[in-house]
């Protein structure tokens, strides 16, 4: 509807919404509180819209720009910023953003990592009709991901050589048409690698990133921290260690300490108003791009890692794959 507007009827239908906002908001608290995770989604998708005009997104840049401007003068023509609003020195006539805002919309441009794609009806069956608050978006580099688990690649293809095999002679008996039974079989045996594989992109594309930190590099010990809150409010922290291929990540040796994206798959039946566990994966085992490794590391927030830290601290030595709750008492 608004892609066939005109600008007269742009601006009408950006009135209604702003005043219909307005009315909405009048009715919330004074004070509306959001987690580090719920901002940087605000965030994002305001820089998805190119133009972000919410005062949240002012502040950003406003501050820091309108005490530069007061320090020096006008020295320049000013402009308004068509993104956040502020006045600006502009340099050329055709600038239209001011610095920081240019600086936003250039990375913007340069990463389109946060478009994610739209769940499919099988996706949202597989995740319980659930949404990752910060989801690792990351494809998976098969030839990299199959020599980081070659003894569950070997095992699956076994298995996927034996469904067709079993298809092909189970067909062959019935109605002796050899060149039919060995197509269906090899069909069987494609979907049974499938139905193997795809789990795991799915998982990487919409599952939930956690901060993880190496706890032991030499035994491939990964500590990582998620809450497993199903969205009733009460929060439910917990730390996993499991053991990944770390020899396989792009950045080199592991090193006790480093820190390290991983995305997760969670699991339970939420009837306790928290999910039983989840599953995490250290990206870089999957993927051997150093972008995609940095930008799910960038993905976390100072408060992310101080809560690993902390829970970390209740966890026991020597440091063993399990799960336990952490931080129960502090929350």
């Amino acid at each position: 509807m608004l892609a066939s507007a005109s600008r007269q009827e742009l601006a009408r239908q950006i009135n209604y919404l702003k005043t219909e906002n307005q009315i909405l908001r009048s009715r919330l608290p004074k004070q509306v509180l959001v987690t580090p995770t719920e901002r940087r989604q605000l965030v994002k998708a305001g820089m998805g819209q190119g133009k972000p005009r919410h005062p949240e997104f002012q502040g950003i840049c406003t501050e820091e720009s309108r005490n530069q401007q007061a320090a020096r003068g006008p020295m320049m023509p000013t402009k308004n910023c068509q993104a956040c609003g502020i006045d600006f020195e502009a340099k050329k006539p055709q600038t239209v953003l001011c610095k920081d805002c240019r600086r936003v919309e250039r990375l913007r441009n340069e990463d389109d990592s946060d478009q994610l794609p739209e769940m499919t009806s099988i996706d949202r069956a597989m995740s319980g009709g659930t949404t990752a608050s910060n989801p690792g978006h990351v494809k998976v580099d098969w030839l990299h991901t199959f020599g980081s688990w070659p003894v569950y690649t070997m095992v699956t293809v076994l298995i996927a050589i034996g469904v067709g095999v079993a298809t092909t002679f189970s067909l062959l008996q019935k109605n002796g048409r050899l060149g039919t039974a060995i197509v269906i079989g090899v069909v069987a045996g494609v979907a049974t690698l499938l139905l193997t594989w795809i789990p795991w992109s799915r998982v990487m594309i919409y599952g939930c990133a956690n901060p993880g930190i190496v706890v032991d590099a030499d035994r491939g010990l990964v500590a990582v921290t998620t809450d497993l809150d199903c969205g009733i409010g009460v929060p439910f922290q917990v730390i996993k260690i499991v053991k990944q291929p770390l020899h396989r990540m792009p950045d080199g040796p592991p090193k006790n300490g480093q820190r390290v994206g991983t995305v997760a798959g969670y699991s339970g039946d939420g009837k306790q108003g928290h999910w039983n566990t989840f599953e995490p994966i250290v990206v870089g085992c999957m993927t051997r791009d150093h972008k995609v490794v940095k930008r799910v590391l960038n993905s976390f927030s100072d408060e992310d890692w101080q809560t690993l830290k902390l829970g970390l601290k209740e966890v026991p030595k020597p440091y063993k794959p399990g799960q336990w709750r952490v931080l129960e008492h502090s929350v």
